[in-house]
């Protein structure tokens, strides 16, 4: 795949000796039986009997980023980016959101179909530093499977807080997933972002708003993963912008791809784009074949 201007990921699809040959900045596409993906979602919160019932702790304080120890971010349960959240249609989604970041902050569902009212995807609430809100969010029985996110709302403090790592992916199962020409294929759900980071001996988070220059840009918060993938295989990709400011337009040299899912519900009709654009909050999901 490879980036617009704001660049993001410039991946080479060819194999030398069965290793994924990449360019400067990229997911790196490997062949070899050893190549386990490093593009993981991380930590998965899934529904179970009908209920989500977890806590998320919005805090300030140092995690993993591209591989190293960042300071000053803030995450959802220490992770960046947050937990991914699973769900089914008719589930209860019941999250209880601590507030440690030193701010004012919320919640949003981006993408669901759900109330804006009481205490689901309402983004008048206010959660002041210190306190605690429960959700208690009702997904409804029609809802479409794909693929959305969730990020603060709190007006104000939208693109700071997103930037500096508050954003994880919500999944909605079923839909085009759950289709027998889908279901039997291996699995990627990616969510980029991008930051920028000062120094090289104790790198830090740059503050809000950096030249687009100074940025680095993330798989599931990781620079330059690995996706294990053979030559003629065929994957299903979920992927999200969950960042404040970056257009990626996506390209998959050496590989077919067919859209089948945009927005977080199945597209309307399957395309076959030479390049996809992903502003932020856009979510694409595609059938994936590498072909030689």
């Amino acid at each position: 795949m490879t980036i617009s201007r704001r660049r993001f990921i410039g991946a080479g699809a060819a194999l030398a000796a069965g290793v994924g040959i990449v360019a400067t900045t990229g997911v790196r596409i490997a062949g070899s039986a050893q190549a386990a993906s490093a593009a993981t979602p991380g930590a998965v919160l899934r529904s179970r009997d009908g209920l989500l019932r977890a806590t998320l702790t919005a805090a300030l304080g140092p995690a993993m980023l591209a591989g190293q120890q960042i300071p000053g971010l803030l995450t959802y349960n220490g992770r960046y980016p947050g937990p991914q959240l699973r769900v089914q249609p008719g589930d209860r989604l019941q999250l209880r959101l601590r507030n440690r970041t030193g701010l004012a902050t919320n919640l949003h569902f981006h993408g669901m179909h759900v109330s804006p009212k009481g205490f689901q995807d309402n983004v008048f609430l206010t959660i002041d530093d210190g306190s605690d809100l429960e959700y208690d969010v009702q997904v409804p029985k029609d809802h479409p499977g794909g693929l959305n996110w969730y990020h603060p709302h709190l007006h104000g403090l939208v693109g700071p807080q997103v930037y500096a790592g508050l954003a994880g992916l919500l999944l909605v199962e079923g839909g085009i997933a759950s289709r027998p020409e889908v279901a039997g294929l291996r699995r990627r759900t990616l969510a980029l972002n991008s930051v920028a980071l000062a120094g090289t001996d104790a790198p830090s988070l740059v503050p809000y708003e950096p030249p687009a220059s100074q940025n680095i840009h993330l798989v599931n918060g990781m620079h330059l993963p690995q996706i294990g993938m053979q030559p003629g295989e065929t994957q299903f990709w979920q992927i999200a912008n969950i960042g404040y400011a970056a257009y990626y337009t996506l390209q998959v040299p050496g590989g077919r791809i067919q859209v089948i899912e945009e927005d977080g519900a199945p597209a309307w009709r399957a395309t076959l784009p030479q390049t996809m654009l992903l502003p932020p909050g856009k979510r694409l999901a595609w059938i994936h074949r590498w072909v030689m």
